[in-house]
């Protein structure tokens, strides 16, 4: 009993070791109304594809169409993203990232550059190359419980 006691203890600190260092990341990558891992994802995808169609964004972050339209909304609100009617085809909407957009994507970019850095000089090259194959292994292993589930 004692062992199976250990082994659940064990087992618990290394999921909670995880979810601590992903609340962490996340904490540290969006400060309080900073932008969310999405966000960051669809500016990432504008600014390589100025002018694409929100049917192409879609596509691209693998999301449903009414779901985007809903955030493009909400991120012309803000100015970060703006929808212009295709001069040479107005039935087609194109989407751009706005300077705004621009400067948030710079600065998140910037942060998560420092937070690579940060991690690079605390772990040594060989906890480096472990803490990957370990965090691909859980990784691997949970992708396949969500499959058997679906």
């Amino acid at each position: 009993m004692m062992m199976e006691k250990s082994r659940i203890k064990s087992e618990y600190d290394v999921l909670g070791s995880a979810m601590k260092l992903v609340r962490t990341m996340k904490r540290r990558e969006r400060p309080e109304g900073g932008a969310s891992r999405g966000m960051m994802r669809l500016l990432a995808v504008l600014s390589k594809n100025p002018g694409i169609s929100p049917k192409e964004l879609a596509e691209h972050l693998e999301i449903r169409p009414a779901s985007l339209s809903e955030r493009i909304r909400k991120l012309e609100e803000e100015g970060i993203v703006r929808r212009d009617t295709d001069e040479g085809d107005l039935r087609r909407i194109k989407v751009s990232i706005m300077p705004r957009g621009e400067a948030i994507l710079k600065e998140t970019r910037a942060m998560r550059e420092e937070d690579r850095k940060l991690i690079t000089e605390v772990l040594t090259e060989e906890e480096q190359k472990m803490f990957c194959q370990i965090s691909e292994k859980l990784v691997n292993v949970m992708e396949s419980i969500r499959k058997e589930d679906h």
